[in-house]
């Protein structure tokens, strides 16, 4: 079954010219630098669509022009409830939201040209994802709860969205024109194909996972492919508004954190994250009912190779270009430092964003900017460092490559966006311990335990650990991921019939065949 719904931030309006698709966001964001309306004129196809993630603990609008969250938008409505949709609330009704925007970016060499297609940026008006007229474009539902109503024995979750796009509209009404690159937009020729499912169970009812398959519908091979996905948190309760809402935000990545089952054994959590700063306690004794104590993030659970690079980069975005500021390392010969366009975070235009997706660099958490990092390589703190590291309006950008598609080439792409209650562990902690310039105090305060625990039942959810997925091969002989063997030598067991003694193990799965 189908559901159709149109974008209320899309309003159809008949009108011989058309609006700009403005940001509700009122003061620090950088506004768009050119003046090309681009919202749908009536009859124009295709059209917009959202549906909304609501089975879980996670709420989340999603779209089919390659992004999800409301961001521009604004205000749309679920088709389902007839209520407003949420941009992300978790937990589920507490009106705590953990996302303003967030896309899907790809970038190739075409040919000698640098390209990059991308569902959003820092220009809210640059959409570039768009998907196939009525009503092939319309977005799908899917669910195995036999009561639903949009029962299907193909869906794989208790609630499948699946959207289809592609990158190769050009109509100057709908793709604004690259305010650096001076051009219109050159598509890639890609075709992308988005399923999210979202679940109730306990274990999985935080996060929502996201494949997607990237089809190269052209005649040229795409070379050198980097994807990202572009994330602007905005951590607040939706009672908050203005700087209050989306100024406040911390950025990081976890890289591990050590295993809740076996003998001190550590994670591979790999979760890009934003949190707010202190937690908006009610005061420095009570956290209160409004208080958004978690983070929200990216997790990649599969990619077309285990051989890619990764990249995890941060900014903000300032009407002042002295002020926009991201992490960047000095330089080396074999890769020197690229200006781009005269800020050193926002990354305007097709060359620098494929930069940004390409270059090998883990930024360091935003908590640190303040905190002299010269010796490792990185660029001396910018004069608003102390104001950046105290929480800002924070971008992220986590990107994998490369790999090259060649026509007809399908890539497969699974990640996790994962929510977690509670890292923020007593309301007086940010006011008690943080210090910009030794920010590591306050640090250690923080509890990741659940967004570590939710990030790994991500990826056990997406492929099982102790499972073979390849049922063709023999019982014995079938590969069924890494394993952890525990040795508990305090339970030692003698026989005393003169048999060799027995040592007590346990074996437990902690990564999947196919991740």
């Amino acid at each position: 079954m189908r559901i159709i719904v149109s974008l209320l931030g899309l309003i159809l309006l008949i009108f011989p010219s058309a609006l700009a698709f403005i940001s509700p966001k009122d003061d620090l964001s950088r506004p768009a630098q050119n003046s090309s309306p681009k919202v749908m004129l009536a009859g124009d196809q295709p059209i917009a669509e959202i549906a909304v993630h609501k089975i879980g603990n996670t709420w989340l609008t999603i779209t089919n022009i390659g992004q999800f969250g409301l961001g521009y938008l604004g205000a749309a409505i679920d088709p389902i409830s007839g209520l407003a949709a949420p941009s992300c609330i978790f937990p589920a009704g507490s009106n705590i939201n953990y996302l303003y925007v967030a896309g899907f970016w790809i970038g190739a060499i075409v040919g000698r040209d640098t390209l990059v297609s991308i569902g959003v940026d820092d220009y809210y008006n640059v959409v570039e994802f768009w998907p196939s007229p009525k009503p092939e474009g319309n977005i799908e539902m899917k669910s195995i709860q036999s009561s639903n109503q949009f029962y299907d024995e193909t869906a794989i979750s208790e609630q499948d969205i699946i959207a289809v796009y592609t990158d190769t509209v050009t109509d100057s009404r709908r793709v604004a024109t690259d305010p650096t690159d001076g051009r219109g937009h050159i598509p890639l020729n890609i075709e992308i194909t988005q399923r999210s499912f979202a679940w109730s169970y306990e274990y999985a009812q935080d996060f929502i996972l996201f494949d997607y398959s990237v089809k190269n519908i052209g005649n040229k091979k795409l070379r050198q492919v980097y994807m990202a996905i572009y994330v602007d948190g905005d951590v607040h309760h939706t009672s908050l508004s203005g700087a209050d809402a989306y100024m406040e935000d911390m950025c990081g990545f976890l890289r591990t954190f050590p295993a809740e089952v076996g003998c001190g054994f550590v994670d591979t959590i790999n979760l890009a994250y934003i949190m707010d700063n202190d937690g908006d306690p009610e005061n420095t004794t009570s956290f209160g009912q409004k208080a958004a104590r978690g983070v929200a993030g990216i997790r990649v659970v599969r990619t077309p190779s285990d051989s890619l690079s990764y990249s995890f980069n941060w900014w903000v975005t300032d009407y002042d270009p002295s002020h926009d500021f991201g992490p960047r390392q000095l330089g080396t010969i074999t890769d020197p430092f690229r200006e781009l366009s005269g800020v050193l975070g926002t990354p305007p235009g097709d060359r620098n964003k494929y930069y940004i997706m390409r270059h090998r660099e883990f930024d360091y958490d935003q908590m640190f900017t303040a905190v002299n990092q010269t010796a490792a390589g990185w660029l001396p703190p910018p004069n608003n460092g102390v104001d950046i590291a105290n929480g800002f309006d924070t971008r992220y950008l986590l990107s994998f490559g490369p790999f090259d598609i060649s026509p007809g080439e399908v890539l497969p792409i699974t990640f996790a966006f994962v929510c977690a209650d509670s890292v923020h562990t007593h309301p007086g902690d940010f006011n008690n311990y943080y210090n910009a310039t030794n920010p590591t105090i306050f640090y250690n305060t923080l509890n990741f335990s659940a967004p570590a625990r939710n990030s790994m039942w991500a990826s056990w959810v997406y492929d099982n650990p102790g499972y073979c997925s390849d049922t063709s091969n023999p019982t014995d002989l079938c590969y069924r991921g890494k394993y952890r063997v525990c040795v508990y030598d305090s339970t030692l067991k003698i026989d005393t019939s003169g048999q060799p003694p027995v040592i007590e193990t346990t074996t437990v799965y902690n990564k999947a065949d196919t991740t």
